[in-house]
């Protein structure tokens, strides 16, 4: 049994990690907004209805998008309009 194991493991590949693509389509508070990689920015924004992100993106997309909600967050815990 302890063989089937090590065989499984090896045969299983680590897993993809998603990157962030310029054009891609993020849902956000119920729509859904376009992404642009834009060298102009060093932090992810959301202006006139598409995410502005910088080409840091591509690397660790998921932890910017996340600081970007934070941000947005009130105090209160609800996100602020």
């Amino acid at each position: 049994m302890l063989e089937n194991m090590v065989e499984r493991d090896a045969l299983v590949e680590s897993p993809v990690v998603k990157q962030l693509v310029d054009g891609e389509g993020l849902a956000y508070l119920g729509r859904s907004r376009r992404l642009l990689i834009d060298e102009a920015t060093d932090t992810v924004q959301l202006d006139r209805g598409r995410f502005l992100a910088p080409p840091a993106t591509w690397i660790d997309g998921s932890r910017l998008m996340r600081e970007y909600v934070q941000q947005l967050k009130a105090p209160s815990g609800r996100e602020a309009l």
